[in-house]
C-alpha cells in the first residue's frame, strides 16, 4: 500500500512540514509523484512501526465512522419489509473514504430512508406502477413523511429511481448517495511552490502587513516575474490557511518570540500546596495607576509600589511606596515582609527590574572567605530571577490586577491603559477637568502619607475575603496566620541588610585601582560581573559571573603600547603592538565572520531583489562575489536554475572590452535621460524651470525642447509676477557654478 505524504500527514493528524521533516532524518524510501503536484509515495510498509501502528488505527476509525447508523423504522416499514439490497450493507464497505460533515450523513440516511418508503409504497400498491408513482409522491409533499421531507424538500420520482439505481449498483450503501460534489477538490493547493514562496516572503515580514497588502505586493512579484499570477482570492485563503494551519510560525516570523510566547507558548502549571508559608516569596514593583504628591518635589507623579507577597497565602507582607523604584525601598520593604512573616524566607522569586538587578542584591557570595556576598546570600535566602517579559510567572502581577479595585476609587485615577483614560485626560474634556480641580481637588488630592493609610487599610481587607483557587474558600489571613514565623530579631536583621559592591565591564576592560584590567573572556559582554581581588596583589582579579557563580577568567593589567611603536619603538615594543593588534583583530572576527556572511548571502541578496522588483529602487543590484567576479543577487523565476559549467580561460578581447564599456556608457547614459525626464515630468512648470535654471548654470547640455519650455515659461505671467524672484535664482546658480556656462538669459 502507498501513500502520500499529504495522506500521511492526513492520517497522522500533523503538518505535511513534520512529516518531510521525519522522512528526510530517517531517510524514508520513497518515489515521486507523476500526478498534478507531484510529492513523494511511501510505502506503507517501509515505514517505521509506529507510524504503520497509528496510520493503520486511523484507517479503522475512518472505516467505522462513516459506516451508516442503524435506520429508525417508520410506518412504511412496518408495513412492508426492507429491499434485499439491505442483507449486505454490514459487510459492505463504502468506496469513498472522504471525510464527511454530520449533516451531508444525515442527508444520505434520509435519502435512504425515503428510496426504501417508495419501494415498499410501489410493491403494496394495487393500482398500475406510473400511478402509484405519482400518488406516493402526492402524498410525500402533503406531509405524510415530515420528517424526509423536512431534510430533502421537494423531490421527483425520477430522483428517487436514480438513487434506487445506485444504492443497487453499490450493494445498498446508504452512504452511496453522499453529495459529495466539490469533494474531490477540497484542500487541494492550486499554487506553486514558487508562489507559496513569494505569499510566504511578504506575509511573513516583521512589518506585520496587512493581508490585502501582501497578496498586493506578492501578485506584483509574481507579475514582473512572467509567474502566472492567481486570483486574491486564492492568495487569501492560502495565506489563511497558513495562519491556522502553523500559527506558532506565523506570530513568531510577524510579531516576535515574545509575542509567540504569549499566544502559543506551553504553560506549567504550579501546585501551591506543595509549598508552606514563608517558603516562597515573589517581590515585584508596579506604577500605581492614581498620581499622588511627590514628597521631594511637590509636584504630582504616579508612585511605584515595592510589594512582596507570600504565594502560599496570597498574603501581602510588606510594602513600600515610592516616587521611583529604587534598591533602598526594596530593602524597606523587605525588612517589613521579614518582620511580618516572623522568618526568614528560603525563596526569593524576583522581577527582572533593574532595582532587582542591582548590585545589592546580585552580587555572587565569596566562595572561600565569604567577603563577597549579596544580601540574599547574607540571609540564606535563595534567589530565582523571573523570565524576562513574562509577567504571568508571578503570582503578584495577578495580584497588581486585582489592585485595580482599590486604585480607581482614588480622586486622582489616570486609568490603567490610554482606552481606560477618565474623561477629563481627554482632548476637549474642558469640563470634566473643570468639574474635577473643583470637586475632585485636581492633583494634590493625595500625599504619599495618605495613600499608604488607604492601601493599608485595602490590604486588610482583601486579606479577610475568602478566596477560591489553592486557597480552598479560606483567606488568606487564615492560611498566613496558620503558617507564619514566631519572630525574628530586628536588630539582627538590620545588621544583616549592609550593601555590597559590584563592577561594571567597559569597552576597555573592567577599571579597578587607577588600572583597567583585561581578558579576552570579557569581550562583549554588557552585565556586571562579581570581582574577587586582594587588595594587597593587584596583579589580578578574579571575574565571577553574578548568576551562576562560576569563575570567567582571570583578567590582568592591559599592556600599554608605544604611541609609535613602528618608527620609534624598539623590538619589544613593537612585538607589544603586534600582538595587541592581533588580538584585536581575532575578537572582532568572532563576530563580523558570521554576520557578514549572513548579510551578504541571506539578507541584503533578497531585500535587494524585492526592493528592485517593486520598483523601490531604480536599477538592479549585484554583490561582489568572493572570487572578484560579480554575482547576481537572488531572485524569484518560474523556471529551475541550471548551474553555468565551469569553461576554460579565453584571451581578452581588449577591443570588445572596449566596445562594451562604451556601450554600457551609452546605455547608462540613456537610462538616467529617462529618468531625468520622467522626474521632470512630474514637477509643476515652476519647479521644472528651476531645475532646467541649474542645470544650464552648471553648463549642462540641455535639449532643446526643454529650452524652447524655458522661453515660454518665462512669457508667463506666473514667472511675470515672481521675477524678481527668478532674476534672483539666475544669479544664485551662476555664483555657485562660475565654471559653467555664462551665456545670457535664455529670452
Amino acid at each position: 500500500m502507498k501513500m502520500s505524504t499529504a495522506e500521511i500527514s492526513a492520517a497522522l493528524g500533523v503538518t505535511r512540514q513534520a512529516i518531510n521533516k521525519r522522512a528526510k532524518k530517517e531517510q524514508w524510501k520513497s518515489s515521486r509523484q507523476k500526478a498534478k503536484g507531484g510529492g513523494n509515495i511511501y510505502e506503507l510498509s517501509s515505514l517505521p512501526q509506529d507510524l504503520q501502528d497509528k496510520i493503520m488505527a486511523a484507517k479503522q476509525k475512518e472505516i467505522v465512522a462513516i459506516l451508516p447508523e442503524k435506520p429508525k423504522p417508520t410506518v412504511a416499514v412496518e408495513r412492508c419489509p426492507a429491499p434485499s439490497v439491505q442483507r449486505h450493507l454490514v459487510e459492505t464497505i463504502p468506496q469513498s473514504k472522504r471525510w464527511v460533515s454530520a449533516a451531508q450523513k444525515s442527508k444520505a440516511n434520509a435519502k435512504f430512508e425515503l428510496t426504501r418508503t417508495y419501494t415498499c409504497f410501489l410493491a403494496s400498491a394495487s393500482c398500475r406502477k406510473m400511478q402509484a408513482r405519482d400518488e406516493f409522491i402526492t402524498r410525500y409533499m402533503s406531509g405524510e413523511w415530515p420528517l424526509l421531507k423536512e431534510r430533502l424538500g421537494a423531490v421527483a420520482w425520477k430522483t428517487i429511481e436514480g438513487w434506487k439505481i445506485t444504492l443497487d449498483n453499490q450493494g445498498g450503501d446508504p452512504f452511496a448517495l453522499l453529495d459529495t460534489r466539490g469533494g474531490s477538490t477540497r484542500g487541494m493547493q492550486v499554487l506553486t511552490p514558487e508562489q507559496m514562496r513569494i505569499l510566504r516572503c511578504f506575509a511573513f515580514h516583521p512589518n506585520k502587513m496587512r493581508i490585502s497588502h501582501a497578496i498586493k505586493w506578492s501578485r506584483r512579484v509574481m507579475d514582473q516575474h512572467g509567474i502566472n499570477t492567481v486570483s486574491a482570492s486564492t492568495c487569501r485563503r492560502y495565506l489563511n490557511a497558513l495562519k491556522v494551519n502553523d500559527y506558532p510560525s506565523w506570530v513568531f516570523y510577524r510579531e516576535g518570540e515574545q509575542e509567540l510566547e504569549n499566544k502559543c507558548g506551553y504553560t506549567i502549571e504550579r501546585d501551591w500546596n506543595k509549598v508552606e508559608v514563608g517558603d516562597l516569596l515573589t517581590a515585584d514593583g508596579h506604577v500605581m495607576n492614581f498620581t499622588v504628591i511627590n514628597p521631594l518635589t511637590g509636584k504630582s507623579c504616579r508612585p511605584t509600589l515595592l510589594l512582596w507577597f507570600d504565594t502560599r497565602s496570597n498574603m501581602p507582607l510588606g510594602w513600600e511606596l515610592m516616587p521611583t523604584e529604587n534598591t533602598q525601598a526594596i530593602h524597606v520593604a523587605l525588612r517589613r515582609a521579614i518582620i511580618t512573616l516572623g522568618k526568614i524566607p528560603k525563596v526569593a522569586y524576583l522581577d527582572n527590574g533593574r532595582a532587582f538587578r542591582g548590585k545589592y542584591f546580585t552580587q555572587t557570595p565569596d566562595f572561600e572567605n565569604g567577603e563577597i556576598s549579596g544580601l540574599y546570600g547574607r540571609l540564606g535566602i535563595g534567589v530565582s530571577f523571573a523570565t524576562p517579559y513574562h509577567g504571568q510567572a508571578k503570582t503578584v502581577e495577578r495580584f497588581f490586577g486585582t489592585m485595580l479595585e482599590m486604585e480607581t476609587i482614588m480622586p486622582t485615577y489616570v486609568g490603567n491603559s490610554i482606552a481606560a483614560k477618565p474623561a477629563r485626560m481627554n482632548r476637549g474634556e474642558s469640563l470634566h477637568r473643570k468639574l474635577w480641580k473643583k470637586y475632585g481637588m485636581g492633583e494634590n488630592a493625595i500625599s504619599m502619607l495618605q495613600a499608604h493609610e488607604f492601601m493599608a487599610t485595602w490590604f486588610d481587607e482583601y486579606a479577610s475575603e475568602k478566596q477560591r483557587g489553592h486557597l480552598a474558600g479560606k483567606s488568606p489571613l487564615e492560611v498566613f496566620n496558620a503558617g507564619k514565623g514566631p519572630g525574628v530579631d530586628k536588630e539582627l536583621l538590620a545588621e544583616l541588610m549592609m550593601s555590597v559592591r559590584l563592577a561594571n565591564i567597559r569597552k576597555e576592560g573592567i577599571r579597578m585601582f587607577g588600572t583597567t584590567y583585561y581578558h579576552p573572556a570579557l569581550y562583549g559582554r554588557k552585565k556586571p560581573v562579581v570581582v574577587r581581588y586582594d587588595i594587597t596583589d593587584q596583579g589580578c582579579i578574579y571575574v565571577y559571573d553574578q548568576e551562576s557563580g562560576n569563575m570567567l577568567c582571570t583578567a590582568t593589567p592591559k599592556v600599554r603600547t608605544h604611541p609609535s611603536a613602528r618608527l620609534l619603538g624598539d623590538d619589544t615594543e613593537q612585538d607589544n603592538l603586534k600582538a595587541e593588534m592581533a588580538n584585536k583583530n581575532r575578537l572582532k572576527t568572532l563576530t563580523v565572520g558570521p554576520a557578514r556572511e549572513a548579510l551578504e548571502t541571506q539578507v541584503l541578496p533578497e531585500y535587494t531583489q524585492f526592493s528592485h522588483d517593486l520598483g523601490i529602487l531604480s536599477s538592479r543590484i549585484t554583490t561582489p562575489a568572493t572570487n572578484g567576479q560579480e554575482k547576481k543577487v537572488l531572485s524569484f523565476s518560474h523556471t529551475p536554475r541550471i548551474a553555468a559549467q565551469e569553461e576554460a580561460p579565453q584571451p581578452i578581447d581588449h577591443e570588445q572590452m572596449q566596445r562594451d564599456l562604451e556601450e554600457g556608457r551609452k546605455l547608462t547614459e540613456e537610462m538616467k535621460q529617462r529618468d531625468f525626464r520622467a522626474r521632470l515630468e512630474q514637477l509643476s512648470d515652476a519647479d521644472r524651470y528651476e531645475e532646467l535654471v541649474e542645470l544650464y548654470c552648471k553648463g549642462s547640455q540641455i535639449d532643446d525642447d526643454l529650452l524652447n519650455f524655458m522661453r515660454m515659461f518665462e512669457e508667463t505671467a506666473e514667472y511675470q509676477k515672481f521675477e524678481e524672484y527668478w532674476d534672483g535664482k539666475w544669479m544664485y546658480f551662476r555664483r555657485r557654478n562660475p565654471a559653467g556656462v555664462q551665456n545670457e538669459r535664455t529670452a
